[in-house]
């Protein structure tokens, strides 16, 4: 994996130029080259030269900082919080994200840990379980007509709950 995908500066890049109201095309224009060129950078497709970097958060009045700042919540991997001030940019950011989550703080020796657990939602119950009716199809568990038949169901299920979902956005003030 490249580093600016791992660090995903194509996708902040592209936030970023949305919020200035700025296309893909002007963004390439402006900072002279083509459009494929850039559209490649914010793909990932392309690394992304540290010149092109400075030139872009110039013009939509970012630091570097801001574009090649790791974002923890977006990572798969574990990485270390070092202070309760990171911790709780972490908490609040998965707050944003409407992800309710659990912190347990445990202490190895001199070490804290800090573990996060998140609700699973019924989307993610509904999810889990096309994945398991797709294992059982695939091991020959189940023929396709009983496959067909689960993943009706549990897309019914999944019909409902988006259903029910609308049905309280509409009921707030």
């Amino acid at each position: 994996m490249k580093l600016s995908e791992y660090l995903k500066i194509g996708t902040k890049m592209k936030i970023l130029r949305k919020e200035k109201g700025i296309s893909q095309k002007e963004m390439a224009e402006i900072l002279g080259m083509i459009p494929s060129a850039y559209s490649n950078y914010e793909n990932h497709f392309t690394d992304i030269p540290v010149e092109i970097m400075k030139k872009f958060c110039n013009i939509v009045g970012c630091s570097m900082n801001e574009l090649i700042g790791f974002d923890v919540s977006t990572s798969e991997e574990v990485h270390p919080i070092f202070s309760i001030s990171d911790l709780m940019l972490v908490i609040m950011d998965l707050n944003k994200k409407k992800l309710p989550v659990s912190v347990t703080f445990r202490s190895e020796g001199e070490k804290m840990n800090v573990d996060f657990q998140v609700a699973q939602t019924e989307y993610d119950e509904i999810l889990d379980g096309l994945e398991c009716e797709l294992k059982k199809y695939r091991e020959e568990k189940i023929d396709k007509r009983q496959f067909q038949q689960n993943v009706k169901l549990l897309l019914n299920k999944e019909n409902n709950y988006q259903n029910n979902v609308k049905k309280g956005l509409r009921e707030l003030p």
